[in-house]
């Protein structure tokens, strides 16, 4: 079941205005993109920009990409750095934004197994949830999905425990989400993992 609901929030979103080649992106490569006005909440408004936000565990980088029109189709690309883990795309006309129905043109960056990296959790609860999305993209915050989402990967992946980023992300949303029963909830998964003999310092530091 896990593993079913898992596979539903991580699957490569399918937009109805943007396509992106290849599907599953990956560090250190070309992304190609084509957005197309006609099916976006930007229709007959005038000429489209585009900003493309990467996010790594240092922040946000926006590139603005040279935008090829054709008809109400716009071609750009961009390359992709070794640090990034997530994308998101903004498609804009002056101060009007195309915000994908209040969702985000989010998107995960993959690894050489063809699942997303595992950094790349964290980012998009922090997008989703933290509040970046929202000060970035215009999406509204969701603590409760930024949560599912880590949630999700961790009980499909549990070596994702081991993750300190993942984990110090997971505890915040844990907490804000689960209020006060969630104290005993991180409390639980903190002796959990005082019972490994090899934990890191980063580890410590995030139990401490």
């Amino acid at each position: 079941l896990f593993a079913f609901y898992f596979s539903s929030l991580f699957a490569q979103a399918d937009f109805t205005a943007l396509k992106i080649t290849p599907n599953q992106p990956k560090q250190n490569a070309t992304l190609s993109f084509e957005y197309n006005q006609a099916y976006s909440s930007l229709i007959r408004k005038g000429n489209v920009t585009a900003a493309v936000y990467l996010f790594s565990k240092n922040g946000p980088k926006v590139l603005e990409p040279v935008l090829e029109k054709k008809g109400s189709v716009y071609k750009g690309t961009v390359m992709l750095d070794s640090n990034t883990s997530a994308i998101a795309f903004l498609f804009s006309i002056k101060d009007e934004k195309d915000i994908n129905g209040g969702k985000g043109y989010v998107v995960a960056l993959y690894g050489d197994n063809n699942e997303p990296l595992k950094t790349y959790y964290a980012t998009a609860a922090d997008i989703y949830g933290g509040g970046m999305g929202e000060y970035l993209l215009g999406i509204s915050n969701n603590k409760e999905k930024a949560f599912d989402m880590l949630d999700a990967a961790i009980k499909t992946d549990p070596t994702l425990k081991r993750n300190p980023n993942i984990m110090r992300s997971y505890f915040n949303f844990l907490g804000r989400v689960k209020k006060e029963k969630g104290k005993s909830l991180v409390a639980e998964e903190l002796e959990k993992l005082l019972s490994f003999s090899d934990l890191s310092e980063e580890e410590y530091n995030n139990i401490a």
